[in-house]
């Protein structure tokens, strides 16, 4: 009986699918379901007997290999005790159908790495050799190269890409394309291609994540249309957040914050991330009444939502007559306790550099003093320290605050800042203006009288300087080669290795090149000598031996630029300074090694963009 049934089942099967084939894998998996091992064989018999009688028929066989990877597969362990047959049975359909592309195409789908790609490259081959057998399905393996390419080379991605769309115009890669162009920071050509393909006919979700590109690329004005185009699909996820963050950079207060509370009514009160996009907004453009509403639903149930007050100082601001609560002034001496503790850090490295400078002045006696010119002491460096630090704190407060309330609040997530956007810049300039300022506090008036004359005195160390500049990104040229080889960088990196980061990028891309040149080759280049080479490693000089005091200032630097793979990089770059610095008794070298250095990036990252 069970027999009949089976043969009945095929036969019905048979007459459905006659067109595509009489042996669709997934009908016999749907029967496989109910009586596994007893049927496997069996339904594998059948295939066998058609294919006996029907040699030439490679979708059959092909629909065979399906069958044996899918019968036994467990897809909560990912793994295949049939793995070793399915195999061997694609081995051989290839090896009856070298030439069939439908074939190959299906084999390329079960091999993985480096060995996919060089299999890859042959149907790449077949394609240039018999473009008339490969018409229809050339596409699908340059679609499959470019996902192999993505994160390994933006080039080749891009490249493949770009033909698999040309061989396939119905084939939509644009928000792929779109992405590794964006790391290429080719900012026109990203937005170009998310226009050609944007139409209402998309799914929401890919309408949501173009939308957020065209954020994330400063197009705000085609990120609302593309958005108002998801918000059609109500059987769709709908991104309301990023919708409203768009029509506020757009100056569409109004309409902003209806999507706002949308965002809100989809995730529930309990999302602080948000009710603080709420708060935040009626901070800036609501009224004083919605802004002390959204407050306390804000810090309600929860203190660390507004952990050390800056959004109950902003409201503060906002509407002055509003109640204090006692929390809230519990967050004001959160506030206080944190400053005080930025004050007080330094301490942590200090004190161990003065008492292992006593150490060693009673056991060797007088150690080696840094120049005259330099009147830096450990006092001066705990002041640079603190500020520094203050720095830092003040600016992420003031324009990126929900990051620090994650620090206090586990069950606060954050919307991480676009690598390359216009808050980027923000905080960036802001950052370069405060140390910049922090700066002065340890330049004397009397040192810069006469700096004209000593520079003229100097002009061989300032060509030992740009003599460096140019000999440090020579070994930097090398050293990327040398990473390539390991694997460690990809084409999309270049900018990053060329010490180039997203923050200078993000200055020239919304404000005026002239700033980005301003801070980038002249601003941060001399403050950053005056507080390494010259506060850091003159007050550390006196009172330990110049060669670890050189070494300990080269790696902070290092470490303060924040970009491991060019850790190497910054340390001998602040080594070479501050030997010149020793050598010279000035830091003019350093000056204009890191000018030098500062001008060939910044030219080079102006002629990437462009390109």
């Amino acid at each position: 009986m069970k027999n009949f049934f089976l043969f009945l089942f095929l036969l019905i099967s048979w007459f459905g699918q006659a067109q595509i084939s009489p042996y669709n894998h997934k009908d016999y998996l749907t029967i496989l379901s109910h009586s596994k091992d007893s049927l496997y064989s069996k339904i594998l018999g059948e295939y066998k007997a058609y294919i006996d009688q029907h040699g030439a028929d490679y979708k059959v066989q092909m629909e065979r290999c399906k069958f044996i990877e899918n019968a036994y597969y467990d897809y909560t362990e990912e793994y295949n005790p049939k793995y070793e047959e399915a195999d061997q049975c694609i081995k051989e359909l290839v090896q009856r159908f070298p030439n069939t592309p439908e074939v190959l195409i299906y084999r390329a789908e079960g091999i993985y790495g480096d060995s996919s790609v060089l299999f890859l490259k042959k149907l790449e081959k077949q394609i240039h050799q018999q473009p008339e057998i490969w018409n229809e399905y050339a596409w699908k393996v340059y679609e499959s190269l470019a996902q192999h390419y993505n994160g390994d080379s933006n080039r080749l991605a891009i490249r493949y890409g770009e033909k698999a769309v040309s061989a396939n115009d119905t084939l939509d890669l644009s928000l792929f394309l779109a992405r590794l162009y964006k790391q290429n920071n080719q900012t026109e050509k990203a937005i170009e291609i998310l226009s050609s393909k944007t139409d209402s006919t998309e799914q929401s979700w890919t309408l949501n994540q173009k939308g957020k590109l065209y954020l994330e690329l400063g197009a705000t004005d085609k990120a609302i249309e593309t958005f108002r185009l998801a918000q059609k699909d109500t059987s769709g996820w709908q991104d309301s957040g990023s919708l409203a963050q768009a029509l506020i950079d757009n100056g569409l207060f109004g309409e902003a914050r209806n999507y706002l509370v949308k965002e809100i009514d989809r995730f529930g009160w309990s999302n602080g991330t948000a009710r603080y996009k709420l708060l935040d907004y009626d901070l800036k453009f609501g009224e004083a009444d919605s802004a002390k509403v959204s407050y306390q639903k804000f810090v309600e149930g929860n203190f660390w939502n507004d952990p050390i007050g800056i959004a109950r100082l902003r409201l503060f601001v906002k509407a002055p007559l509003a109640a204090i609560s006692f929390s809230d002034l519990l967050r004001l001496l959160v506030l206080l306790l944190v400053l005080f503790l930025l004050l007080i850090i330094p301490y942590v490295w200090i004190l161990p550099i003065h008492f292992i400078g006593l150490y060693l002045k009673n056991r060797k006696g007088e150690i080696e003093q840094s120049p005259e010119e330099f009147n830096w002491g450990l006092r001066h460096l705990w002041v640079a320290f603190s500020l520094y630090f203050l720095v830092t704190f003040l600016v992420t407060a003031c324009f990126d605050y929900p990051s620090l309330i994650s620090m206090f609040n586990d069950s606060f997530q954050e919307d991480p800042i676009q690598p390359i956007s216009e808050l980027t810049a923000k905080i960036t300039l802001y950052f370069f203006i405060g140390l910049a300022i922090s700066t002065l506090a340890f330049v004397k008036l009397d040192d810069l009288k006469g700096i004209g004359l000593k520079i003229q005195q100097q002009s061989h160390s300032i060509g030992i300087g740009i003599g460096l500049a140019f000999l440090m990104r020579f070994g930097l040229a090398i050293y990327l080669v040398v990473i390539q080889r390991l694997g460690w960088h990809n084409f999309g990196e270049t900018l990053t290795i060329m010490s180039i980061n997203d923050d200078i990028l993000s200055i020239n891309q919304f404000y005026n090149p002239f700033i980005g040149f301003l801070f980038v080759v002249i601003i941060v280049p001399l403050y950053e000598e005056v507080l390494f080479r010259g506060v850091f490693l003159s007050s550390v000089q006196k009172h330990i031996n110049f060669f670890v005091a050189n070494v300990l200032q080269s790696f902070v630097f290092a470490l303060a630029h924040q970009n491991l793979k060019l850790f190497i990089f910054y340390f001998v770059f602040g080594y070479l300074a501050g030997h010149y610095c020793y050598r010279t008794k000035s830091l003019i070298t350093g000056v204009s090694l890191h000018v030098t250095n500062n001008l060939i990036a910044f030219i080079a990252m102006v002629a990437l963009q462009k390109g």
